[in-house]
């Protein structure tokens, strides 16, 4: 039985806390809509149903999404193929202790604890100000990272890539569904995905969609995430085309999450038609639109 890593645990331990504190007050303004505001917030039942239209999305995309949708296989496909030559343009094993690398070890935390530790921190903001929609988006963005984790785990599990700096060929070798080695801690070969570029785009595509009124904010939180994937690479833990899916799960399954917000405190407010974001907008690349 493996052990369970303590990254792992202390993310499992900082959502806990987030989910435990939004479930009170979050139903009070988590209302599907005037029509049926008498039906209570079920976070279960609605995670589960998000879920499911995620599953959905590759099999129900639009005419008008699928020269988007395509554009993102050719992407993902030269980025498979162009992963060897990124990974020796880049060449992190050069970078162990530059500067670089010790800047990428911190950047690419943001992926993981301070990703995970600031929405911890925000959501005890929300819930000490009383303030509704730092509550809601601290909840969606709960929900976006363990929806978007959920399919970086199953795709890590189905794939069996390796990384790079366990590769026993270039590109890494694609193990197949369940191919754990015994002899190497299965870490090694769940490249594909990137976990900790959908996580951090996931939260960034969450506040970026809350706080799109304010400019800053989208700006920061895709600088970030951008960042994050980056230092993927940088630390030899991810290939190009892991940190690009990963990015692309991250963010649309918070759109998915953002497009089917039952809030009314989302619901009342404007919303900018301009949307600040470095991957292509919800109504022409995400998969979460037609839904």
């Amino acid at each position: 039985m493996q052990r369970v890593p303590n990254h792992r645990r202390t993310h499992q331990t900082l959502l806990l806390f987030i989910l435990l504190t939004v479930a009170v007050p979050v139903p009070a303004s988590a209302q599907k809509n005037q029509s049926d505001s008498s039906d209570s917030f079920d976070p279960i039942s609605r995670g589960v149903k998000d879920l499911w239209i995620q599953a959905k999305a590759p099999f129900t995309i639009s005419s008008q999404d699928a020269p988007w949708a395509a554009c993102g296989v050719v992407a993902l496909g030269s980025l498979l193929l162009a992963d060897p030559a990124i990974y020796d343009a880049v060449d992190p094993p050069a970078l162990v202790g530059t500067t670089t690398q010790r800047w990428s070890l911190t950047v690419t935390k943001f992926g993981a604890e301070y990703g995970l530790g600031f929405l911890a921190g925000f959501t005890g903001y929300g819930f000490l100000a009383n303030d509704k929609k730092a509550l809601e988006t601290s909840y969606l963005a709960a929900e976006a990272f363990i929806t978007s984790g959920i399919w970086s785990e199953l795709l890590n599990l189905m794939s069996g890539r390796e990384r790079p700096s366990v590769r026993s060929r270039s590109g890494g070798k694609w193990r197949g569904p369940f191919a754990v080695s015994f002899s190497r801690h299965f870490s090694d070969f769940d490249s594909f995905p990137s976990g900790h570029t959908s996580t951090a785009f996931s939260l960034a595509t969450v506040f970026a969609g809350q706080y799109s009124e304010t400019p800053a904010v989208p700006i920061l939180s895709y600088s970030i995430a951008s960042l994050v994937g980056i230092s993927r690479i940088v630390v030899n833990r991810h290939w190009a085309s892991d940190v690009f899916a990963g990015a692309a799960i991250g963010y649309l399954c918070a759109r998915q999450v953002l497009i089917h917000n039952p809030s009314e405190v989302s619901r009342s407010r404007e919303r900018s038609e301009t949307s600040w974001m470095f991957l292509p907008r919800s109504d022409g690349f995400s998969l979460a639109v037609q839904f």
